[in-house]
């Protein structure tokens, strides 16, 4: 079995692991596709900290290949993908069964050992069945259509009312193809005018070049002067947080969105946020919307298509993080193929 290892900042090597055996209520997965993330750039940059080494990979697809004497709903061949977060397996959540809940979850390739490498073994709890016609690249997306539709709940919006997204990441893009889907109307900001291109492609009427226009009247003009009834911020952008609070109506609510603190000197706005009495709330994760989120993904209501920015080989990793060792942040997937 062959992994990439994370020894310590900017220091990656593809090495041979032990194989371990497998558990009563696990299961092993051969690795198809796993993205590089915003995760695994930080923690390559060293502009996040974890315990090294470390395994990178926040989550994968794969096929099983090998399951637990206590596994029910799995067998040899499924196609499946790997939930990025898991339960700690000690809380009251977890005890109760409600995994999803977990009050200390752990995130693969963070605080734990990662999905970059060949094979894997993991708890049945953290593994997702596919529909057979659903290909195992478009599954690598599922969890951050989990975390949109969580969005979305999480702020109460009504049909009809103003979602300003701030960041044309690939979370941003898919939470206003759900906004959309949801009767709710997107409005997508970026500075990078190339990802505001892909979103109105994916079907977004309303997007707006912040580094071309003012961003505030020009919500403000599509709003009719009300202002957006919440915003969501994603956190793997390079968008300025403190201008957001700007972008909102009065008791309007705030999401932060996504994995990955990508600062640490992020401004906030507490003017905005004490005098407009707005409500914010942080999602790293989907409330059990998965099975939500595959339906998405199967019938096409979220395309994600366009949201693969590379294909690299098993082999290529290093030197792909190498190239990208840059202050720009990578918006669209690269996944790797395993």
């Amino acid at each position: 079995m062959k992994a990439w290892r994370l020894k310590e900042p900017g220091q990656i090597s593809l090495d041979e692991i032990e194989s371990q055996p497998v558990g009563e209520s696990c299961i092993k997965i051969k690795i198809l596709y796993c993205p590089l993330t915003a995760s695994d750039r930080l923690l390559f940059k060293g502009a996040i900290t974890a315990e090294y080494p470390l395994i990178l990979g926040r989550g994968a697809s794969g096929m099983v290949v090998e399951t637990g004497s206590e596994v029910k709903g799995f067998a040899r061949g499924d196609t499946v993908v790997v939930k990025p977060r898991c339960g700690c397996g000690a809380c009251g959540k977890c005890n109760e069964g409600r995994v999803f809940e977990c009050e200390n979850p752990l995130t693969f390739g963070l605080t734990e050992d990662g999905l970059l490498r060949d094979f894997a073994i993991v708890s049945a709890h953290d593994v997702v069945k596919l529909p057979e016609r659903m290909g195992a690249k478009d599954a690598t997306f599922i969890d951050l259509i989990d975390i949109a539709i969580e969005t979305v709940s999480r702020l109460k919006l009504d049909k009809g009312q103003s979602l300003v997204i701030a960041g044309a990441t690939e979370l941003g893009m898919i939470l206003s193809q759900v906004a959309i889907y949801y009767q709710i109307i997107p409005i997508l900001t970026d500075v990078n005018p190339a990802f505001l291109d892909i979103a109105a492609a994916l079907g977004v009427y309303y997007t707006v070049k912040s580094a071309e226009v003012d961003a505030k009247k020009r919500i403000f003009a599509l709003t009719g002067g009300r202002m957006a009834d919440a915003a969501a911020y994603m956190t793997a952008s390079d968008y300025p947080l403190n201008v957001v609070f700007d972008y909102v109506k009065r008791g309007a609510g705030v999401a932060i969105c996504g994995y990955e603190k990508t600062r640490a000197d992020v401004l906030i706005n507490l003017a905005a946020l004490h005098n407009k009495r707005l409500n914010v709330t942080g999602i790293a994760e989907g409330n059990n919307n998965l099975s939500s989120a595959v339906n998405m993904l199967v019938n096409r209501t979220v395309s994600v298509e366009r949201l693969c920015g590379a294909e690299i080989s098993f082999d290529r990793v290093g030197a792909e993080l190498l190239r990208e060792i840059g202050p720009q942040t990578v918006y669209l997937k690269t996944l790797v193929k395993v």
